[in-house]
Formats: C-alpha cells, structure tokens, sequence
C-alpha cells in the first residue's frame, strides 16, 4: 500500500495542481483574456504596420479551410485586389470532417460519408462566394481536397506511398470533381508535389499561411507543407524569394469570447505571441475592407451555424501577419563534442522559441517549461539543445519528433523520447536514429545524433512532460543545415 502510495501520490499533486491553475482561468473567465488582449500586451511597440507597397505584386493566400482566408486575411485580399495586385486562393482541405458542424447543417446525429462529402461541396460553393465578395474570380481559387482533420497526420505520418484514408468520408483520395487533381491520392508527397507545381507555375511574390504555432491541426500541417514546398521549389529557381507571412486563426482565449475586445478597437496577438522570434505586422483595412470582408464572412452559414461570435470576432479594423523566416543550424567542427556543444551554445542564436500560453505551469516544474531550441550540425552529426525555464525534476520526459530531408527530396521520421533521472537523462527509446547521446547542464538538454550524412533540412517539434501529464510544447520548426 505504502509502495502504490508512493508512486500514485506525485501525480495526484500535479494534477490538483493543474485543476485549481484551470479553475484559477476559468474564475477570471472575462478579465483573463481580456487583459491579455487590453494591457498584457506590453510589446506593442514591436509590431509594425504593414504596408500593401511590402507584398509585391503577386499574392498567394493558403487557408487549411474554408473561411480561414477571409478570416485571417479578408481585408488584405480586397485591398490587394483594389491595388491592381494578382491574388491567388489556395484551400488545402474543404472542411468536411467539422462533425459538428455537419450535425448541425445537415441535421444529422451521425452523418455518413456521403454527407461529410456533400458538406464539403457547400463549403466550397461559400468560399466562391466569400471570395467573389473580395473581388476574386473563381478560377484564381484552387481546392485541393485534401482530408480535413488529416493534415497533421499526413505531415507526420504520410511519408510513403500508402495512402491515408479520411477518417470522415474513408476516402483515400480526392473525392471532389472541383479540384486541383481529382483522384490524387492522400499522402505527403502528393500534397507536396501539389504546392510546389503552384508555387512554380505562380512565382508569388509574398505568400500568407497560417502559422505553425496555430493549435489547430490542419493549420500548421498546412504551414509545414508549404513551407517545405517553398523551400523545394527555391532550389529549382534560385532568384524566388517571396516573403512568407503567416496568421493565426485559433490560440486558446484569443477571439473566440465576444467581450475580449469591442469590434471597434484593432486586435493585438496573443501576449505569449510576443517573443523574440516573430515580427509582427498590422495591417489597418480602410472601412469598404472591413465592410466587404464582413460580407464574405456572412456567407459561411455552414460555421455561422455552430459558431457566429468567434467568426464576428475576426470583424475587427487590422489583420495581424507575422514575417516568417528558416534560420540555419551553427556549423560545428567535426571534432566538437555534445559536452562542448551545450556550453557554446548560449552564444549562439537559438532556432525556434516555445511561445507560451500557461506560464503557470513554471509553478509546478519550471523545468518542463520549454523556452528556446538550439541546433548544431557537422559533416555526420546533428546537436540540439532544448533549454527550460528551469532545471528539469527526476521524471521530466522529453518527446522529439523530427523529419529530416535530404537533397534528393528522400524524407524518414526519427523519433526519440528522453527521461531525466537523478544519475543523467535516459534515452528511453530513439526511432530511426544512430549513435544518439543526451546530456543536460542545469536547464539545458542536448541531445546529439550521428550519421546524418545528406539531411539537408530539419523540421523539428519537441513536447514535454511530467508525471505523465503534458506541460508545454516547442511547435513544429525547420531548420536549414
């Protein structure tokens, strides 16, 4: 009994802690996001206004779904339309596995496949509409159909030529007849092929995606994909360099309260947005910007039935953009060692940073609170280095999911899961990967992994938990080496 106890009791403390940090959240309900939104933003001077000049004469718009475009970016597209500028729409997934939507439209308690795919035909005929709204035509809007809900898992998970099935219509390919490629079956590659014969058959000179830091799914699978397909198509045309920006649709509290922010007042990010790493720009829409992109969003009935006041909320007088940019891992000697790598590495940029909803979290182990990601490559061997908020505690388990690409467009998934113990962390397994090493220094976790012969692009993701629970999370980031 004493045993049981002892093992069951850290836990049960983690989780009434958490318990009371959300209740704490949930009692300040309207002030809580209210003031991140009025005074916690203390940065405000960071972000810059947007200038229309800044985006070039070619613009490609990527939503995941239908209405993220004229959500996160309606305003801009009818003032780049008004300038004259060539817009282009691209919508990765029709949206047709929203179930709770379905239920609600369609007035079915369990929709069939048939009905998920009708769904996604009368998203397709709003988003023509919203668009037409804005000012562009029909054949400047380009369905991809690819499964909603599944574009995180093809990220992850769909690097082979065995098709995914949607888990809502089971189809393994695109069932759609308005579509880029009818018939093109659910995997990776083909989505990545799709975007990179856009990008080159289009040259945009500025793209706007969602952000990978959106919680949502399909919304940063979507940014993943196209920004290795950007990355991609850059190596066939050396001089294409458009500006990447990317907005965000779903963050925690943020836009989805009708009192977080009167209508009128322009809209900042998320307090935990504002971290080194992003540049922030706002975009002021003129009042017929603002007056149509309402418009647009009107006729989202398919949304508006389940959820009006969170697509009212994104009727504001700015649209957000944050200017996206890949940075490169250090180039270490071949000689340099994981012990070496850790204390240089302070001095060094970091790669990415965990921006961060709940920083209460710090209360409870401050060591898995995830701040900065460092990286390091030689001529066989990759170095990371995740540092915390603080030291992690005995029993913090790290979980680093990468995909790795090579020059030859070869992609494989390596995983690894990293436990810290009072003798050193453990490697508790390592997917995929040779000669791994780990090692930490106070707040600071390195991992080393060799024969990396070839891999010429990282894209990196690390989570981190405690007492089995998870406490904070490094989004998906690529990395260049």
């Amino acid at each position: 009994m004493k045993t049981y106890l002892k093992r069951i009791l850290p836990r049960a403390v983690v989780s009434v802690c958490l318990i009371l940090i959300l209740l704490a959240s949930s009692f300040h309900g309207i002030k809580f996001p209210f003031l991140l939104l009025k005074n916690g933003n203390g940065l405000q001077a960071s972000i810059s206004a947007l200038h229309l000049s800044e985006i070039g004469e070619k613009l490609l718009v990527v939503a995941p779904h239908p209405d993220d475009e004229s959500l996160g970016a309606g305003g801009l597209i009818h003032m780049a339309v008004k300038e004259g500028k060539q817009v282009k729409v691209v919508l990765v997934t029709n949206g047709d596995c929203f179930t709770r939507g379905v239920e609600a439209y369609q007035y079915q308690i369990k929709p069939r496949p048939y009905t998920y795919i009708q769904y996604g035909e009368d998203r397709q005929r709003e988003t023509l509409n919203a668009l037409n709204e804005l000012g562009i035509k029909n054949n400047d809007v380009i369905f991809l159909g690819f499964p909603d809900k599944g574009i995180a898992d093809l990220w992850q998970n769909g690097w082979s030529s065995v098709a995914r099935h949607s888990i809502c219509t089971l189809k393994d390919a695109v069932p759609y007849a308005n579509s880029y490629q009818e018939g093109a079956p659910f995997t990776a590659y083909q989505l990545q092929k799709e975007m990179v014969d856009i990008l080159e058959q289009y040259q945009p000179t500025s793209i706007i995606v969602t952000d990978s830091s959106d919680v949502n799914s399909d919304h940063y699978g979507s940014s993943n994909f196209l920004i290795l397909s950007l990355l991609t198509a850059q190596q066939k045309m050396v001089n294409f360099e458009p500006k990447v920006f990317t907005y965000v649709i779903h963050s925690g509290y943020w836009q989805t309260m009708p009192i977080v922010r009167p209508l009128d007042k322009t809209v900042n990010p998320p307090k935990y947005f504002l971290v080194q790493g992003y540049k922030w720009y706002s975009l002021s829409l003129s009042q017929e910007a603002k007056n149509d992109k309402a418009k647009a969003i009107s006729y989202y009935h398919t949304q508006e039935t389940v959820m009006p006041q969170f697509l009212q909320n994104f009727e504001r007088p700015n649209e957000l953009f944050n200017l996206l940019s890949v940075p490169e891992a250090t180039k270490l000697s071949a000689t340099v060692n994981l012990n070496g790598f850790l204390i240089e590495t302070v001095k060094e940029s970091p790669v990415a940073y965990a921006p961060q909803g709940n920083s209460e979290l710090r209360m409870i182990n401050g060591g898995a609170y995830i701040e900065k990601l460092y990286a390091g490559s030689s001529e066989h061997s990759l170095f990371l280095c995740i540092t915390t908020a603080g030291k992690p505690k005995e029993g913090t388990v790290f979980v680093v999911n990468m995909i790795c690409f090579d020059a030859k467009g070869s992609v494989h998934s390596s995983n690894m899961k990293v436990r810290v113990t009072g003798a050193g962390p453990e490697i508790l397994y390592a997917e995929d990967t040779h000669g791994t090493e780990a090692l930490q220094l106070n707040n600071m976790l390195g991992v080393k992994i060799s024969d990396i012969n070839g891999i010429s692009l990282l894209s990196v993701s690390v989570k981190a938990f405690y007492e089995g629970l998870s406490m904070s999370t490094l989004p998906w980031r690529f990395v260049e080496l």
